[in-house]
């Protein structure tokens, strides 16, 4: 079992890396669609948001132009603020929130990097109150170019491991993949059944996991 303490900096990914949120915002996603008499599979969701092109797929499947997509997007953040209080879907990956209070517990140095903007992230904080003992955050709006970029992951190792001897990456998706590469020692990806990456992941450097399971040592 590998083992974490205060030597290392834990950087984690948001959405399917803490907490499964898939489902939720492709119910949310669709809800709006319908009123355009449109909509996308869930196949068709996963696989553009593991790739990060769910824009191009409404410009080019459902033939919806630019600020129409900006206005789904809006209408879409308004919607999550009452539909998270409803849905059935939400849930953390297993092992997380003991995950999440050893981080606390023993003091590790970590950070939520995420394409998610603060404004969403502060909806599931305020559902999830667990989410307040992770300390330190960086959403979309601290840097200029999202995953794959690794800019984001770059920032988040020069606000907290500069002095740490290990630095350890969560993701799931390619792109989020794409921008842990080369820059971490050691990359674990959440290998869920929905994970539409899987046989591009059993070629790479990864440890590929489906739960949260590790020994915290206070040194």
């Amino acid at each position: 079992m590998i083992e974490i303490n205060q030597d290392n900096l834990i950087l984690l990914d948001f959405d399917g890396t803490i907490i499964k949120t898939e489902k939720f915002n492709w119910e949310c996603y669709n809800k709006i669609l319908n009123k355009y008499n449109q909509e996308i599979s869930f196949e068709d969701f996963l696989k553009s948001i593991n790739n990060s092109n769910l824009d191009q797929f409404f410009k080019n499947e459902l033939n919806f132009k630019e600020e129409e997509i900006k206005k789904i997007r809006r209408q879409k953040y308004d919607l999550m603020y009452t539909q998270i209080e409803k849905t059935k879907t939400l849930e953390f990956v297993p092992g997380m929130k003991n995950f999440i209070e050893n981080i606390e517990k023993n003091n590790i140095s970590h950070c939520v990097v995420t394409n998610t903007s603060i404004e969403i992230i502060n909806i599931y904080r305020k559902h999830f109150p667990i989410l307040n003992k992770l300390k330190n955050w960086i959403t979309r709006e601290d840097y200029h170019i999202p995953k794959p970029n690794s800019e984001c992951y770059k920032l988040a190792i020069n606000r907290y491991g500069k002095k740490k001897t290990k630095i350890l990456g969560f993701e799931d998706s390619w792109v989020g993949y794409q921008a842990l590469k080369g820059i971490v020692d050691e990359i674990y990806i959440i290998n869920s059944a929905e994970q539409v990456n899987h046989n591009k992941f059993l070629k790479e450097n990864v440890n590929l996991i489906n739960k949260y399971k590790f020994n915290f040592n206070y040194i």
